[in-house]
Protein backbone atom coordinates (compact mmCIF):
# COMPACT_ATOMS: atom_id res chain seq x y z
CA UNK A 1 0.00 0.00 0.00
CA UNK A 2 1.56 3.40 -0.53
CA UNK A 3 -0.15 6.95 0.30
CA UNK A 4 1.26 10.06 -1.27
CA UNK A 5 2.89 12.45 1.92
CA UNK A 6 0.19 14.76 3.40
CA UNK A 7 0.85 18.57 3.56
CA UNK A 8 0.33 20.98 6.03
CA UNK A 9 -2.54 22.68 4.11
CA UNK A 10 -4.36 19.27 3.55
CA UNK A 11 -4.31 19.00 7.40
CA UNK A 12 -5.86 22.09 7.97
CA UNK A 13 -8.55 21.31 5.75
CA UNK A 14 -10.11 18.14 6.93
CA UNK A 15 -9.70 19.94 10.64
CA UNK A 16 -11.77 22.97 9.49
CA UNK A 17 -14.19 20.44 8.34
CA UNK A 18 -14.92 18.76 11.48
CA UNK A 19 -18.26 19.57 12.83
CA UNK A 20 -18.23 21.59 15.76
CA UNK A 21 -21.27 19.78 17.57
CA UNK A 22 -19.72 16.78 17.34
CA UNK A 23 -18.67 14.80 20.77
CA UNK A 24 -14.94 14.39 21.99
CA UNK A 25 -12.87 11.59 20.90
CA UNK A 26 -11.25 9.01 22.83
CA UNK A 27 -8.41 11.67 24.05
CA UNK A 28 -11.42 14.48 24.74
CA UNK A 29 -10.11 17.00 22.61
CA UNK A 30 -13.65 18.40 20.91
CA UNK A 31 -13.55 19.65 17.29
CA UNK A 32 -14.12 23.43 18.46
CA UNK A 33 -11.02 22.96 20.16
CA UNK A 34 -9.13 21.50 16.65
CA UNK A 35 -10.27 24.32 14.82
CA UNK A 36 -8.82 27.05 16.79
CA UNK A 37 -5.33 25.65 17.41
CA UNK A 38 -5.38 24.30 14.04
CA UNK A 39 -2.90 26.69 12.53
CA UNK A 40 -0.54 25.45 15.33
CA UNK A 41 -0.86 21.75 14.89
CA UNK A 42 -0.81 20.99 11.42
CA UNK A 43 2.87 20.92 10.93
CA UNK A 44 3.52 18.60 13.53
CA UNK A 45 0.38 16.69 12.33
CA UNK A 46 1.49 16.86 8.79
CA UNK A 47 5.37 15.77 10.28
CA UNK A 48 3.77 12.68 12.80
CA UNK A 49 1.84 11.12 9.51
CA UNK A 50 4.16 11.18 7.08
CA UNK A 51 6.14 9.57 9.16
CA UNK A 52 3.92 6.48 9.91
CA UNK A 53 3.05 6.06 6.50
CA UNK A 54 6.65 6.08 5.30
CA UNK A 55 7.50 3.69 8.19
CA UNK A 56 4.07 1.42 7.51
CA UNK A 57 3.23 1.73 11.08
CA UNK A 58 0.22 2.84 12.81
CA UNK A 59 0.54 3.83 16.47
CA UNK A 60 -1.93 1.51 18.55
CA UNK A 61 -3.45 4.32 20.20
CA UNK A 62 -4.30 5.78 17.03
CA UNK A 63 -6.35 2.37 16.61
CA UNK A 64 -8.42 3.17 19.66
CA UNK A 65 -11.72 3.46 19.15
CA UNK A 66 -15.17 4.18 21.63
CA UNK A 67 -18.13 2.45 20.44
CA UNK A 68 -21.18 3.07 22.26
CA UNK A 69 -24.50 1.18 21.38
CA UNK A 70 -28.00 2.60 21.17
CA UNK A 71 -30.82 0.27 21.04
CA UNK A 72 -33.41 1.11 18.08
CA UNK A 73 -36.10 -0.92 18.86
CA UNK A 74 -37.18 -5.05 19.14
CA UNK A 75 -35.79 -7.17 21.70
CA UNK A 76 -33.32 -5.41 23.85
CA UNK A 77 -30.87 -8.72 24.52
CA UNK A 78 -30.51 -8.66 21.01
CA UNK A 79 -27.35 -6.79 19.76
CA UNK A 80 -28.94 -6.44 16.14
CA UNK A 81 -31.39 -4.27 17.55
CA UNK A 82 -28.30 -1.38 18.60
CA UNK A 83 -26.99 0.92 16.32
CA UNK A 84 -23.36 1.93 16.73
CA UNK A 85 -22.11 5.79 17.73
CA UNK A 86 -18.21 6.09 16.88
CA UNK A 87 -16.43 8.29 19.39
Amino acid sequence: MFCNPADASEIEKIIVGFKNNKSAGIDNIRPKILKEVCSDISNPLTYLFNLSFSARVVLDSLKLVKVIPIYKKGDRNDPGNCRPIFY
